[in-house]
């Protein structure tokens, strides 16, 4: 009688990667005990240089989404997510609370050499207006440059346009700047997907190159009854 060997399945390997990052301060300083949930990946803490990684591995393409979290701080990203292809790094920056960051959201050339940046801003604590002057003023002059003297809370993205040359710009509000350079990120030509993934041209940006009013006016007075020096 003939005798059949039937072969032991090979087991196929699948190739499993790391989601990692680093939660800092703007300034870059590493931030401590920052929880970063990752969903079905569970959290992870970051370690007193703010580097995190999560124990759990994921197969090629599996979806994520990532946020962090530490009392009397607002991050940025608010969340990020994605599909892992390769191993992943996913940073944050935290805020601290009750305060103003202007942000460069993206830098479009034009076709004359010129620049023009697109400003927003994050406001981590209530409606505060901050007149044009030593408080809320660009460099190099003039100081107004049409930005927002109401700044309302959370990530108000693309709220004026500032066209610069080659010699950068930088927004300060009560202490906190930003500053547009030529090699800034590129503003998107195409669609921003809901993981902030430009698709069309391969940069990325917040803004897209829409354009809101910024805020200025009559209600100065009635948002903040703050002094200003």
């Amino acid at each position: 009688a003939t005798r059949t060997i039937t072969p032991t399945p090979t087991r196929t390997s699948v190739a499993e990667f790391a989601i990692s990052g680093r939660v800092t301060s703007l300034r870059g300083a590493g931030l401590n005990q920052v929880m970063v949930n990752g969903g079905a990946l569970g959290f992870a803490m970051t370690d007193q240089n703010g580097n995190y990684s999560f124990s759990r591995r994921v197969a090629y393409g599996t979806q994520y989404s990532l946020t962090a979290s530490l009392q009397g701080y607002v991050f940025t990203p608010e969340s990020a997510c994605g599909s892992a292809v390769a191993n992943t790094t996913v940073n944050f920056k935290g805020l601290e609370a009750d305060k103003i960051y202007p942000s460069v959201e993206c830098v479009n050339t034009n076709a004359d050499g010129t620049y023009s940046a697109h400003f927003g801003y994050y406001n981590t604590g209530g409606a505060k207006a901050v007149p044009v002057g030593k408080h809320n003023s660009f460099s190099p002059l003039p100081q107004d440059r049409g930005q927002p003297v109401i700044f309302r809370p959370g990530h108000n993205v693309g709220k004026f346009i500032v066209e610069f040359s080659d010699r950068p710009v930088s927004w300060s509000v009560l202490g906190n700047s930003a500053t547009a350079w030529t090699d800034s990120p590129a503003c998107c030509q195409g669609v921003v997907d809901a993981c902030g993934v430009c698709n069309g041209d391969g940069s990325s940006c917040h803004s897209c190159g829409q354009v809101a009013a910024p805020d200025r006016g009559d209600e100065l007075s009635t948002i903040n009854d703050q002094q200003m020096e």
